[in-house]
């Protein structure tokens, strides 16, 4: 699986360390291939209009190369309506920050020096779930 940010209309592919942790005011693509088939989905942080909506189909497509065929599924998934099975791919959590997104480290640091608030939202298999992380490295 591959995550790329939407950076400057550019898809950009991230570390797979940042995988599962979104920014609210960004664009995502997640490119899930399989044995037989492939799976793109563009979840969309911000409200868009049409027109924007209308722009993520070019980020698809340059994530799979201009590829399109019956062994590719595209789908968009707005903020707030992920469903089990999207959420599922990220076993080590699914996690929206707000804002734009800013590099994880510098993030992990802020978060360390400051705080954070998070809400844990159900359902997340039989329940929501916290994870917690006993040590992470600055």
């Amino acid at each position: 699986m591959d995550v790329y940010v939407i950076v400057d209309e550019k898809p950009l592919k991230l570390d797979p360390a940042e995988h599962g942790f979104f920014y609210s005011d960004d664009i995502y693509i997640i490119d899930l291939k399989g044995k037989k088939h492939r799976y793109v989905l563009t979840w969309m942080g911000p409200r868009l209009n049409a027109l924007e909506i209308t722009h993520t189909s070019t980020y698809m497509d340059i994530v799979t190369n201009y590829e399109n065929s019956s062994t590719i599924t595209r789908q968009r998934v707005s903020r707030g309506h992920e469903d089990e099975s999207l959420l599922s791919l990220f076993p080590h959590g699914f996690i929206i920050y707000n804002g734009k997104r800013i590099e994880h480290q510098d993030k992990l640091n802020y978060i360390y020096q400051y705080g954070g608030l998070f809400r844990i939202s159900a359902p997340y298999g039989d329940a929501s779930k916290a994870i917690e992380q006993s040590e992470v490295s600055c």
